[in-house]
């Protein structure tokens, strides 16, 4: 159940929404642990989840500043995976996360500023080993950042950035905790075919347990215009990534000695345009260092752990189309297809070596009414989970069908989802059975 309520008042608009979700989550799946494998009920897997959401913007004609607030309250069961007995395990999740965010045009430039403040607290409950514990979170960020426009050097832009954060847990000795600043500079220019982006990031991490780090992260990127509807792309760029209070700290399996990760990502593409339809072909190459990776242990959780090097490349292809006309009949298609292999000996964990998506939205009927049908085929294949373990292939569909009637200012809409419409059986994780079919009607009423 959901509900939203939203008004302007001249320079000031607000919203309110709310929302109110029960999961029993028994649903029949393939247990592949018994002998022989057969479809049993899936247990301890029910869930109830509390979502309150609102905002207040304060715009004028050089302002914009908007206020959020966020709460989500969720109960949850853990089921057990294959060939694990179940652990009567529940977890309950309560997050408040408030934000602020805006921007005030000059006539030199543009001042950004951003700000945000997220407290969690989670509880986790084991039935069979009488386990029974809390662990918080604290993470606030602000952002300040200042663009402007130049006849000779197109748009430059610099800001800076900083944070902190703090956990706690009934099985740390002390809080852990951590600081972080950062300072960015970017631009864009252009020389007649020719566009060019470039951008710079020096990071500095401040962490209780271990000693200053710093990181810069350099990019640079061109875009050329070859002729009509053809251009070329090119990026090369640096990244790097901390490892997060939950790669730390998260119990049980977090590890407090994972290293930052390090990677070079470099792109080459070409893209096609015409006035209904477009093409999209990419290329990519990129070497990480210590890259944090989580795989399952034999105890039935995960754990993360530093991958020495891995070098991923692949190519990915995207195409588009449209036809028809908004004020009667019309219809959208397209499809993407990514191909990764990896270097050398290196493992593709969780990474499917082929993966591919396409859709199909046909659009008819007025402005006072529309009936939308939508399709869309995710394929994902198999992927190596460890050197003993892989998860199979496979093929999801889902369709929507939505009829709108608007009678003056009010809306009535009626939706049927069919999710996993053809039922099939499939894991995103391994051990960890996702959902068959699911039929959803939903009705909405807009005053």
């Amino acid at each position: 159940m959901s509900l939203t309520a939203s008004h302007r008042w001249e320079y000031v608009a607000g919203m309110l929404a709310a929302e109110y979700d029960a999961f029993t989550g028994d649903y029949p799946y393939v247990n592949k642990a018994l002998f022989p494998p057969r479809e049993v009920p899936r247990t301890g897997a029910e869930s109830t989840r509390r979502f309150v959401y609102g905002s207040l913007a304060l715009t004028s004609t050089r302002s914009q500043w908007h206020l959020k607030t966020w709460y989500s309250d969720a109960e949850r069961g853990l089921p057990a995976i294959h060939a694990t007995l179940p652990g009567q395990e529940k977890q309950w999740d309560k997050h408040i996360r408030t934000w602020l965010h805006g921007s005030h045009r000059f006539i030199w430039g543009t001042i950004r500023a951003s700000g945000l403040v997220q407290t969690e607290a989670l509880r986790y409950r084991n039935g069979r080993t009488g386990l029974d514990n809390t662990g918080r979170t604290l993470i606030s960020t602000a952002v300040a950042e200042a663009t402007f426009t130049t006849k000779l050097w197109g748009q430059l832009g610099a800001g800076l950035e900083g944070g902190y954060e703090r956990a706690s847990h009934p099985r740390l000795d002390n809080k852990a905790s951590g600081r972080h600043g950062a300072l960015f500079a970017h631009g864009v220019s252009t020389f007649r075919r020719l566009r060019l982006h470039a951008a710079l990031r020096q990071d500095l991490y401040l962490r209780s347990d271990t000693g200053p780090l710093t990181a810069a992260s350099p990019r640079v990127g061109v875009n050329v215009h070859v002729m009509r509807g053809i251009y070329v792309k090119a990026s090369l760029g640096r990244a790097f990534k901390i490892p997060s209070l939950n790669d730390r700290f998260w119990q049980p399996g977090g590890s407090p000695l994972l290293r930052p990760e390090h990677s070079w990502t470099a792109e080459a593409g070409l893209r096609a345009a015409a006035p209904a339809t477009s093409a999209e072909l990419t290329t990519f190459h990129s070497h990480n260092r210590d890259e944090i990776v989580w795989a399952p242990t034999e105890a039935g959780y995960w754990v993360p752990d530093n991958i020495n090097e891995r070098t991923l490349r692949g190519v990915e292809l995207a195409v588009a189309a449209d036809a028809g006309s908004e004020q009667r009949a019309s219809a959208t298609a397209g499809a993407h297809y990514t191909y990764t292999t990896a270097g050398g000996n290196t493992q593709m964990r969780l990474i499917p070596r082929n993966s591919a998506k396409a859709y199909l939205t046909l659009r008819l009927g007025k402005k006072a009414y529309r009936a939308t049908f939508n399709t869309s085929i995710r394929y994902t294949g198999a992927q190596e989970v460890s050197s003993e373990d892989s998860i199979q292939a496979f093929t999801v569909i889902d369709n929507t069908l939505r009829l709108l009637l608007r009678v003056q200012e009010h809306t009535l809409a009626l939706s049927l989802v069919a999710e996993n419409t053809l039922g099939t059986h499939y894991e995103w994780l391994p051990a960890h059975p996702m959902p068959p079919r699911l039929l959803r009607l939903d009705l909405t009423l807009t005053l």
